[in-house]
Protein backbone atom coordinates (compact mmCIF):
# COMPACT_ATOMS: atom_id res chain seq x y z
CA UNK A 1 0.00 0.00 0.00
CA UNK A 2 1.12 3.54 -0.69
CA UNK A 3 0.68 6.37 1.81
CA UNK A 4 -2.43 7.46 -0.07
CA UNK A 5 -3.94 4.02 0.52
CA UNK A 6 -3.83 2.85 -3.09
CA UNK A 7 -2.55 -0.60 -3.91
CA UNK A 8 0.75 -0.64 -5.77
CA UNK A 9 0.74 -2.79 -8.92
CA UNK A 10 2.11 -6.27 -8.34
CA UNK A 11 5.36 -6.87 -10.20
CA UNK A 12 6.90 -10.30 -10.16
CA UNK A 13 10.55 -9.58 -10.86
CA UNK A 14 13.07 -12.07 -9.64
CA UNK A 15 12.22 -13.45 -6.21
CA UNK A 16 14.85 -15.81 -4.80
CA UNK A 17 12.35 -17.12 -2.23
CA UNK A 18 10.51 -18.88 -5.05
CA UNK A 19 13.70 -20.73 -5.96
CA UNK A 20 13.82 -21.75 -2.31
CA UNK A 21 10.27 -23.06 -2.59
CA UNK A 22 11.34 -25.14 -5.56
CA UNK A 23 14.23 -26.49 -3.50
CA UNK A 24 11.90 -27.43 -0.65
CA UNK A 25 9.60 -29.33 -3.02
CA UNK A 26 12.30 -31.18 -4.96
CA UNK A 27 14.10 -32.23 -1.78
CA UNK A 28 10.83 -33.68 -0.50
CA UNK A 29 10.47 -35.72 -3.69
CA UNK A 30 14.08 -36.90 -3.55
CA UNK A 31 13.72 -37.75 0.12
CA UNK A 32 10.72 -39.91 -0.69
CA UNK A 33 12.51 -41.77 -3.50
CA UNK A 34 15.59 -42.34 -1.33
CA UNK A 35 13.66 -43.02 1.90
CA UNK A 36 15.64 -40.26 3.59
CA UNK A 37 14.41 -38.64 6.83
CA UNK A 38 11.20 -40.62 6.67
CA UNK A 39 9.85 -38.43 3.85
CA UNK A 40 7.06 -40.91 3.13
CA UNK A 41 4.71 -38.21 1.90
CA UNK A 42 7.38 -36.41 -0.11
CA UNK A 43 5.96 -37.56 -3.42
CA UNK A 44 3.23 -34.95 -2.86
CA UNK A 45 5.93 -32.31 -3.32
CA UNK A 46 4.94 -32.27 -6.99
CA UNK A 47 1.78 -30.41 -5.96
CA UNK A 48 3.88 -27.51 -4.69
CA UNK A 49 5.60 -27.42 -8.06
CA UNK A 50 2.24 -27.36 -9.83
CA UNK A 51 0.86 -24.48 -7.77
CA UNK A 52 4.05 -22.47 -8.28
CA UNK A 53 4.16 -23.24 -11.99
CA UNK A 54 0.58 -22.16 -12.59
CA UNK A 55 1.23 -18.94 -10.70
CA UNK A 56 4.45 -18.01 -12.51
CA UNK A 57 3.24 -18.76 -16.02
CA UNK A 58 0.03 -16.81 -15.49
CA UNK A 59 1.74 -13.78 -13.95
CA UNK A 60 4.33 -13.60 -16.71
CA UNK A 61 1.73 -13.84 -19.48
CA UNK A 62 -0.67 -11.42 -17.80
CA UNK A 63 2.04 -8.83 -17.22
CA UNK A 64 3.20 -9.23 -20.82
CA UNK A 65 -0.33 -8.40 -21.96
CA UNK A 66 -0.57 -5.42 -19.63
CA UNK A 67 2.76 -4.09 -20.85
CA UNK A 68 2.52 -4.67 -24.60
CA UNK A 69 -1.20 -5.14 -25.17
CA UNK A 70 -0.92 -8.75 -26.30
CA UNK A 71 0.46 -12.17 -25.43
CA UNK A 72 2.86 -13.52 -28.01
CA UNK A 73 2.10 -17.23 -27.88
CA UNK A 74 4.79 -18.16 -30.39
CA UNK A 75 7.49 -16.56 -28.26
CA UNK A 76 6.05 -18.21 -25.16
CA UNK A 77 6.18 -21.69 -26.69
CA UNK A 78 9.69 -21.05 -28.00
CA UNK A 79 10.81 -20.11 -24.47
CA UNK A 80 9.23 -23.28 -23.10
CA UNK A 81 11.01 -25.41 -25.69
CA UNK A 82 14.39 -23.83 -24.97
CA UNK A 83 13.84 -24.24 -21.24
CA UNK A 84 12.59 -27.81 -21.21
CA UNK A 85 13.83 -29.80 -24.18
CA UNK A 86 17.66 -29.64 -24.04
CA UNK A 87 17.88 -31.00 -20.49
CA UNK A 88 15.16 -33.57 -21.19
CA UNK A 89 16.89 -34.92 -24.30
CA UNK A 90 20.20 -35.18 -22.46
CA UNK A 91 18.52 -37.15 -19.70
CA UNK A 92 16.66 -39.38 -22.17
CA UNK A 93 19.93 -40.11 -23.94
CA UNK A 94 21.41 -41.34 -20.67
CA UNK A 95 18.27 -43.33 -19.85
CA UNK A 96 18.37 -44.95 -23.29
CA UNK A 97 22.02 -45.89 -22.79
CA UNK A 98 21.10 -47.45 -19.45
CA UNK A 99 18.27 -49.41 -21.05
CA UNK A 100 20.63 -50.70 -23.77
CA UNK A 101 23.24 -51.74 -21.22
CA UNK A 102 20.67 -53.33 -18.91
CA UNK A 103 17.91 -54.76 -21.09
CA UNK A 104 15.14 -57.02 -19.80
CA UNK A 105 15.28 -55.66 -16.28
CA UNK A 106 12.20 -54.58 -14.30
CA UNK A 107 13.19 -50.91 -14.40
CA UNK A 108 13.56 -50.89 -18.22
CA UNK A 109 10.56 -53.03 -19.13
CA UNK A 110 8.73 -51.56 -22.14
CA UNK A 111 11.34 -48.84 -22.53
CA UNK A 112 10.59 -48.01 -26.16
CA UNK A 113 6.91 -47.34 -25.52
CA UNK A 114 7.71 -45.36 -22.39
CA UNK A 115 10.30 -43.30 -24.26
CA UNK A 116 7.77 -42.45 -26.96
CA UNK A 117 5.25 -41.41 -24.32
CA UNK A 118 7.80 -39.19 -22.63
CA UNK A 119 8.96 -37.50 -25.84
CA UNK A 120 5.35 -36.93 -26.85
CA UNK A 121 4.53 -35.55 -23.39
CA UNK A 122 1.72 -38.06 -22.92
CA UNK A 123 3.34 -40.26 -20.28
CA UNK A 124 0.66 -39.33 -17.77
CA UNK A 125 -2.11 -40.63 -20.01
CA UNK A 126 -0.18 -43.83 -20.74
CA UNK A 127 0.06 -44.39 -17.00
CA UNK A 128 -3.57 -43.42 -16.40
CA UNK A 129 -5.10 -45.85 -18.88
CA UNK A 130 -2.64 -48.72 -18.78
CA UNK A 131 -2.72 -48.85 -14.96
CA UNK A 132 1.06 -48.80 -14.75
CA UNK A 133 4.22 -47.38 -16.23
CA UNK A 134 6.56 -50.33 -16.01
CA UNK A 135 9.67 -48.44 -17.08
CA UNK A 136 10.73 -47.16 -13.68
CA UNK A 137 13.59 -45.05 -15.04
CA UNK A 138 11.00 -42.90 -16.83
CA UNK A 139 7.97 -43.23 -14.55
CA UNK A 140 8.52 -39.78 -13.01
CA UNK A 141 8.10 -38.06 -16.39
CA UNK A 142 4.32 -38.07 -15.96
CA UNK A 143 4.60 -34.72 -14.20
CA UNK A 144 6.42 -33.22 -17.16
CA UNK A 145 3.54 -34.33 -19.36
CA UNK A 146 0.94 -32.77 -17.07
CA UNK A 147 2.78 -29.46 -17.07
CA UNK A 148 3.43 -29.43 -20.81
CA UNK A 149 -0.24 -30.11 -21.53
CA UNK A 150 -1.10 -27.22 -19.21
CA UNK A 151 1.47 -24.99 -20.95
CA UNK A 152 -0.18 -25.84 -24.27
CA UNK A 153 -3.80 -25.23 -23.24
CA UNK A 154 -3.81 -22.56 -20.54
CA UNK A 155 -2.11 -19.71 -22.47
CA UNK A 156 -4.68 -20.14 -25.24
CA UNK A 157 -7.51 -20.03 -22.71
CA UNK A 158 -5.91 -17.07 -20.94
CA UNK A 159 -5.72 -15.05 -24.16
CA UNK A 160 -9.39 -15.73 -24.80
CA UNK A 161 -10.52 -15.07 -21.23
CA UNK A 162 -8.61 -11.82 -20.84
CA UNK A 163 -9.66 -10.60 -24.27
CA UNK A 164 -13.37 -11.32 -23.87
CA UNK A 165 -14.07 -11.11 -20.16
CA UNK A 166 -11.18 -9.36 -18.42
CA UNK A 167 -9.07 -10.38 -15.42
CA UNK A 168 -11.90 -10.67 -12.89
CA UNK A 169 -13.78 -13.34 -14.80
CA UNK A 170 -10.55 -15.01 -15.86
CA UNK A 171 -9.61 -15.35 -12.21
CA UNK A 172 -13.07 -16.71 -11.41
CA UNK A 173 -12.78 -19.27 -14.21
CA UNK A 174 -9.37 -20.43 -12.98
CA UNK A 175 -10.59 -20.72 -9.39
CA UNK A 176 -13.76 -22.52 -10.47
CA UNK A 177 -11.67 -24.83 -12.63
CA UNK A 178 -9.44 -25.71 -9.68
CA UNK A 179 -12.46 -26.44 -7.49
CA UNK A 180 -14.26 -28.33 -10.23
CA UNK A 181 -11.32 -30.58 -11.09
CA UNK A 182 -10.76 -31.30 -7.41
CA UNK A 183 -14.38 -32.36 -7.11
CA UNK A 184 -14.08 -34.38 -10.34
CA UNK A 185 -11.09 -36.26 -8.93
CA UNK A 186 -13.02 -37.09 -5.77
CA UNK A 187 -16.06 -38.24 -7.77
CA UNK A 188 -13.91 -40.50 -9.94
CA UNK A 189 -12.32 -42.04 -6.86
CA UNK A 190 -15.63 -42.54 -5.04
CA UNK A 191 -17.13 -44.18 -8.13
CA UNK A 192 -14.34 -46.74 -8.20
CA UNK A 193 -12.13 -45.42 -11.00
CA UNK A 194 -8.75 -47.10 -11.20
CA UNK A 195 -6.20 -45.39 -8.99
CA UNK A 196 -3.84 -44.63 -11.92
CA UNK A 197 -6.72 -42.83 -13.66
CA UNK A 198 -7.32 -40.75 -10.55
CA UNK A 199 -3.63 -40.15 -9.94
CA UNK A 200 -2.00 -39.17 -13.20
CA UNK A 201 -4.43 -37.79 -15.77
CA UNK A 202 -4.43 -34.10 -16.61
CA UNK A 203 -8.06 -33.60 -15.59
CA UNK A 204 -7.35 -34.97 -12.12
CA UNK A 205 -4.03 -33.23 -11.46
CA UNK A 206 -4.46 -29.81 -13.10
CA UNK A 207 -6.35 -28.38 -10.13
CA UNK A 208 -3.09 -27.26 -8.49
CA UNK A 209 -1.96 -25.55 -11.69
CA UNK A 210 -5.26 -23.71 -11.96
CA UNK A 211 -5.11 -22.75 -8.29
CA UNK A 212 -1.73 -21.16 -8.95
CA UNK A 213 -3.14 -19.50 -12.08
CA UNK A 214 -6.01 -18.01 -10.08
CA UNK A 215 -3.52 -16.66 -7.54
CA UNK A 216 -1.48 -15.14 -10.37
CA UNK A 217 -4.48 -13.38 -11.85
CA UNK A 218 -5.57 -12.16 -8.42
CA UNK A 219 -2.09 -10.84 -7.68
CA UNK A 220 -1.64 -8.96 -10.95
CA UNK A 221 -5.13 -7.46 -10.63
CA UNK A 222 -4.30 -6.22 -7.12
CA UNK A 223 -6.87 -8.42 -5.36
CA UNK A 224 -4.37 -10.68 -3.64
CA UNK A 225 -2.76 -8.35 -1.13
CA UNK A 226 -1.59 -9.46 2.30
CA UNK A 227 -0.24 -7.40 5.16
CA UNK A 228 3.17 -8.42 6.41
CA UNK A 229 1.70 -9.97 9.56
CA UNK A 230 -0.89 -12.02 7.68
CA UNK A 231 1.71 -13.04 5.08
CA UNK A 232 4.07 -14.22 7.80
CA UNK A 233 1.32 -16.30 9.38
CA UNK A 234 0.50 -17.78 5.96
CA UNK A 235 4.16 -18.62 5.35
CA UNK A 236 4.57 -20.39 8.68
CA UNK A 237 1.24 -22.21 8.42
CA UNK A 238 1.89 -23.36 4.86
CA UNK A 239 5.45 -24.43 5.59
CA UNK A 240 4.60 -26.40 8.73
CA UNK A 241 1.61 -28.00 7.05
CA UNK A 242 3.80 -29.13 4.15
CA UNK A 243 6.45 -30.48 6.52
CA UNK A 244 3.81 -32.62 8.21
CA UNK A 245 2.52 -33.83 4.85
CA UNK A 246 5.96 -34.60 3.43
CA UNK A 247 7.10 -36.48 6.53
CA UNK A 248 3.88 -38.40 7.09
CA UNK A 249 3.02 -41.89 5.96
CA UNK A 250 1.37 -42.05 2.57
CA UNK A 251 -1.77 -43.54 4.12
CA UNK A 252 -1.57 -41.51 7.29
CA UNK A 253 -1.59 -37.80 7.96
CA UNK A 254 -0.91 -36.83 4.35
CA UNK A 255 -4.09 -38.51 3.21
CA UNK A 256 -6.12 -37.68 6.32
CA UNK A 257 -7.21 -41.30 6.14
CA UNK A 258 -5.83 -44.77 6.64
CA UNK A 259 -7.52 -46.11 3.51
CA UNK A 260 -5.14 -46.73 0.58
CA UNK A 261 -5.63 -44.29 -2.26
CA UNK A 262 -7.04 -41.44 -0.21
CA UNK A 263 -3.76 -39.56 -0.54
CA UNK A 264 -4.89 -38.78 -4.07
CA UNK A 265 -8.09 -37.25 -2.73
CA UNK A 266 -7.64 -35.37 0.54
CA UNK A 267 -3.85 -35.59 0.40
CA UNK A 268 -3.61 -33.69 -2.88
CA UNK A 269 -6.16 -31.12 -1.76
CA UNK A 270 -4.36 -30.54 1.54
CA UNK A 271 -1.03 -30.13 -0.24
CA UNK A 272 -2.50 -27.69 -2.77
CA UNK A 273 -3.91 -25.47 -0.03
CA UNK A 274 -0.71 -25.59 2.03
CA UNK A 275 1.39 -24.77 -1.04
CA UNK A 276 -0.87 -21.82 -1.87
CA UNK A 277 -0.49 -20.50 1.68
CA UNK A 278 3.29 -20.80 1.52
CA UNK A 279 3.45 -19.12 -1.88
CA UNK A 280 1.22 -16.23 -0.83
CA UNK A 281 3.25 -15.71 2.31
CA UNK A 282 6.56 -15.68 0.47
CA UNK A 283 5.24 -13.16 -2.03
CA UNK A 284 4.26 -10.59 0.60
CA UNK A 285 6.72 -11.25 3.43
CA UNK A 286 10.09 -11.67 1.80
CA UNK A 287 11.96 -10.43 4.89
CA UNK A 288 10.50 -12.88 7.41
CA UNK A 289 12.46 -15.81 8.89
CA UNK A 290 11.21 -18.30 6.30
CA UNK A 291 11.56 -15.77 3.51
CA UNK A 292 15.18 -15.34 4.56
CA UNK A 293 15.69 -19.11 4.79
CA UNK A 294 14.24 -19.73 1.34
CA UNK A 295 16.42 -16.97 -0.13
CA UNK A 296 19.73 -18.28 1.25
CA UNK A 297 22.32 -19.14 -1.42
CA UNK A 298 22.11 -22.94 -0.91
CA UNK A 299 18.31 -22.92 -1.21
CA UNK A 300 18.41 -20.69 -4.29
CA UNK A 301 21.09 -22.86 -5.91
CA UNK A 302 19.11 -26.05 -5.35
CA UNK A 303 16.01 -24.31 -6.67
CA UNK A 304 17.76 -23.32 -9.88
CA UNK A 305 18.86 -26.94 -10.33
CA UNK A 306 15.46 -28.36 -9.43
CA UNK A 307 14.45 -29.30 -12.98
CA UNK A 308 17.61 -31.32 -13.56
CA UNK A 309 17.48 -32.73 -10.04
CA UNK A 310 14.00 -34.00 -10.72
CA UNK A 311 15.01 -35.50 -14.07
CA UNK A 312 18.17 -37.27 -12.98
CA UNK A 313 17.74 -38.52 -9.44
CA UNK A 314 15.37 -41.47 -10.14
CA UNK A 315 17.70 -42.92 -12.76
CA UNK A 316 20.75 -42.59 -10.49
CA UNK A 317 18.90 -43.96 -7.48
CA UNK A 318 17.73 -46.99 -9.49
CA UNK A 319 21.17 -47.62 -10.97
CA UNK A 320 23.02 -47.33 -7.65
CA UNK A 321 21.29 -49.57 -5.14
CA UNK A 322 23.17 -51.15 -2.21
CA UNK A 323 22.79 -54.55 -3.88
CA UNK A 324 24.64 -53.28 -6.93
CA UNK A 325 27.30 -51.16 -5.23
CA UNK A 326 27.82 -53.43 -2.18
CA UNK A 327 28.21 -50.33 -0.06
CA UNK A 328 26.72 -49.72 3.38
CA UNK A 329 23.27 -48.21 3.05
CA UNK A 330 24.23 -44.81 4.50
CA UNK A 331 27.31 -44.50 2.30
CA UNK A 332 25.35 -45.64 -0.74
CA UNK A 333 22.99 -42.72 -0.17
CA UNK A 334 25.96 -40.34 -0.11
CA UNK A 335 27.22 -41.81 -3.37
CA UNK A 336 23.77 -41.53 -4.95
CA UNK A 337 23.49 -37.87 -4.05
CA UNK A 338 27.03 -37.13 -5.22
CA UNK A 339 26.56 -38.84 -8.59
CA UNK A 340 23.20 -37.13 -9.04
CA UNK A 341 24.76 -33.73 -8.40
CA UNK A 342 27.52 -34.48 -10.91
CA UNK A 343 25.02 -35.23 -13.67
CA UNK A 344 22.81 -32.31 -12.65
CA UNK A 345 25.68 -29.81 -12.76
CA UNK A 346 26.74 -31.15 -16.14
CA UNK A 347 23.19 -30.74 -17.41
CA UNK A 348 22.61 -27.29 -15.94
CA UNK A 349 25.90 -25.56 -16.65
CA UNK A 350 26.82 -27.21 -19.94
CA UNK A 351 23.43 -27.72 -21.57
CA UNK A 352 20.64 -25.75 -19.90
CA UNK A 353 22.33 -22.40 -19.37
CA UNK A 354 23.58 -21.99 -22.96
CA UNK A 355 20.04 -22.58 -24.24
CA UNK A 356 18.53 -20.37 -21.55
CA UNK A 357 20.67 -17.48 -22.76
CA UNK A 358 19.17 -17.91 -26.21
CA UNK A 359 15.75 -17.26 -24.69
CA UNK A 360 16.59 -13.57 -24.50
CA UNK A 361 15.70 -13.09 -28.14
CA UNK A 362 12.13 -14.05 -27.21
CA UNK A 363 11.97 -11.84 -24.11
CA UNK A 364 10.06 -8.59 -24.03
CA UNK A 365 10.34 -7.77 -20.35
CA UNK A 366 11.31 -4.58 -18.61
CA UNK A 367 10.35 -5.39 -15.04
CA UNK A 368 13.34 -7.48 -14.02
CA UNK A 369 17.07 -7.04 -13.74
CA UNK A 370 17.78 -10.76 -13.57
CA UNK A 371 17.66 -12.99 -16.66
CA UNK A 372 14.08 -14.08 -17.26
CA UNK A 373 15.07 -17.72 -17.31
CA UNK A 374 15.65 -17.41 -13.58
CA UNK A 375 12.14 -16.06 -13.08
CA UNK A 376 9.95 -18.39 -15.10
CA UNK A 377 11.95 -21.59 -14.87
CA UNK A 378 9.58 -24.57 -14.99
CA UNK A 379 8.72 -26.55 -11.97
CA UNK A 380 9.52 -30.21 -12.30
CA UNK A 381 7.64 -30.88 -11.72
CA UNK A 382 8.62 -32.50 -11.28
CA UNK A 383 8.25 -35.30 -9.23
CA UNK A 384 8.86 -29.52 -11.98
Amino acid sequence: MTRSGTVQPFRLGYRPQLDGMRAFAVLAVMGFHASILGAQGGYLGVESFFVLSGFLITVLLTQERARSGRIQLGAFYARRALRLLPALFLFLSAATAYAVLRPNTPETEGFGRALAGTIGYVANWVMAFESDFHTRVLSHTWTLSVEEQFYLLWPLMLVMLLGRFGPRRACAVAAAGAAGLTLWRIVLYERGAALPRVSWALDTRAAALLLGAAMGLAATAGWLVLSRRVARLATVAGFLWLVVIFLSHRYGIAAISFYPGRQYVEGILATDVASALLLAGLLFDRDGPLGWLFATPPAVWIGKLSYSLYLWHPLVFIALTPDQTHLPAWFNQVVRVGVTLAFVCLSYYCVELPFLRRKKRFERRGDISEPAELVDAPVPSGAH
